[in-house]
């Protein structure tokens, strides 16, 4: 069995290794020519007043928004409610 210092160094011997220093140069400086186009989308963190947080959470809360359409459920159920008081008019054929 080989020794494991035998493998790195026969692996990493001569063109291989120019190969990878030539690799990881271009890696980095590609990333170096990307990195401006990142920051220019980077999103600037706002800081929030307490009304503003608490309006937002408000707004976004799984929980809030279930109720706030069971309110609007009930409602359509009220307004339904309301309009079978009224008469119906129909008519049928025998």
């Amino acid at each position: 069995m080989r020794d494991i210092r035998s493998i790195s160094a026969a692996h990493f011997s001569g063109k291989a290794r120019h190969d990878a220093v030539r690799k990881a140069i271009a890696s980095i400086f590609l990333v170096a020519l990307a990195w401006p186009s990142y920051a220019k989308e980077a999103v600037i963190p706002q800081v929030l007043t307490l009304n503003q947080t608490l309006a937002l959470s408000v707004q976004s809360h799984p929980l809030i928004l279930a109720k706030k359409q069971e309110f609007q459920a009930a409602e359509g159920d009220l307004s339904a409610a309301r309009w079978a008081l009224f008469p119906n008019a129909g008519f049928s054929v025998r």
